[in-house]
């Protein structure tokens, strides 16, 4: 039983991660991403760019709690 319900949780990732990939090579490109990111976590998913700035987020309510976050983004982009 323990093998069994490793060798599910071994094969639900690596259906997450080619779900994921498909995602982020299809048209739809970071949306589609984090459309998907955040139904696997059940949550939410946010994308900055390289100057911290919001790119994407998912759900669609998801853009006004990252864009909260930028402050600690910020903080995050200065540590070396």
């Amino acid at each position: 039983a323990i093998a069994a319900e490793t060798y599910r949780a071994v094969t639900a990732g690596f259906e997450a991660q080619r779900e994921l990939t498909r995602a982020a090579l299809g048209a739809d490109g970071p949306a589609a991403l984090l459309a998907r990111l955040a139904a696997h976590l059940d949550g939410w998913a946010a994308l900055y760019d390289a100057s911290g700035a919001l790119v994407a987020a998912a759900p669609d309510w998801a853009a006004r709690r990252a864009a909260r976050l930028s402050g600690d983004v910020e903080r995050l982009r200065e540590r070396p």
